[in-house]
């Protein structure tokens, strides 16, 4: 349903149901997939940081978040289904 709500899938109920792509595999990436999916595990804004360590760790997780997802965003399920057949 999540999929369904960010417009990536689409279905159909019946015998011959099913649910499909809206967009074509390589318009879609994989951060999209993950963002629907996981859109109510978001975590709360940081509070603020209590000591310099915690402050570097926190800054660390952020830095590490935006490049996940830099990283997620580049990539397709077009990419995914590429590598599974060169599998």
């Amino acid at each position: 349903m999540r999929l369904k709500r960010k417009a990536l899938v689409n279905s159909s109920r019946g015998p011959k149901g099913g649910y499909w792509l809206m967009r074509p595999p390589k318009l879609i990436s994989v951060a999209e997939v993950i963002g629907a999916v996981q859109e109510s595990r978001r975590r709360p804004p940081a509070a603020r940081a209590a000591n310099e360590h915690e402050e570097i760790v926190s800054r660390l997780w952020t830095d590490a978040e935006r490049k996940r997802h830099h990283f997620l965003s580049q990539v397709t399920l077009a990419d995914l289904i590429e590598d599974g057949e060169a599998e």
